[in-house]
């Protein structure tokens, strides 16, 4: 729907696009990429990547809001990439700071498990389709954005918000 530019107005857009959904050629869903705010020009494109969009907004959350907030202030074209929207005032909050965001599944890092090929690949059709030059990953949780970035020939750079020695269950996870 963002693609055709379509206005949403006041409609939530994850109910807008289940009306609207359609089936890619290989008969998989289409996923979500919700139109921003940001015109981003001529600018650079970065990717932005979040490890997740759940109902309530927690630290890494706000931290990557300011991050949008600050790569916007200094000329960089934002698209955001999130694996989930359970938050609608926080997709509009990602709206509010980037060109478009992008809803794209993908897991957490697992032991010495690979990458789930499936999330590489669609986040490297995305370094492909937004031209973007950097991926910025907020979060140490996730391999699938740095293993794309590393595929697409491109720089990839982590914000560590974990404190693994100190959060015995994110290590158990």
């Amino acid at each position: 729907c963002a693609e055709a530019g379509e206005s949403l107005g006041d409609e939530n857009p994850l109910l807008h696009f289940e009306r609207r959904r359609v089936a890619d050629a290989d008969g998989s869903w289409a996923l979500p990429s919700f139109a921003g705010t940001q015109t981003g020009g001529a600018a650079p494109t970065v990717l932005f990547v979040a490890h997740q969009a759940v109902e309530h907004v927690f630290g890494a959350e706000r931290s990557l809001l300011h991050m949008l907030d600050r790569a916007g202030q200094a000329g960089l074209c934002v698209e955001a990439v999130i694996p989930q929207v359970l938050n609608s005032g926080y997709l509009d909050a990602l709206r509010a700071r980037s060109r478009r965001v992008h809803v794209r599944p993908f897991g957490w890092r697992f032991g010495d498990d690979a990458p789930d090929s499936g999330a590489v690949r669609a986040i490297a059709a995305l370094i492909q389709q937004s031209g973007a030059v950097e991926v910025h990953q907020n979060t140490a949780v996730l391999d699938a954005p740095l293993v794309a970035a590393r595929l697409m020939q491109i720089p990839s750079v982590v914000y560590l918000r974990e404190l693994p020695a100190e959060d015995a269950d994110l290590c158990s996870r």
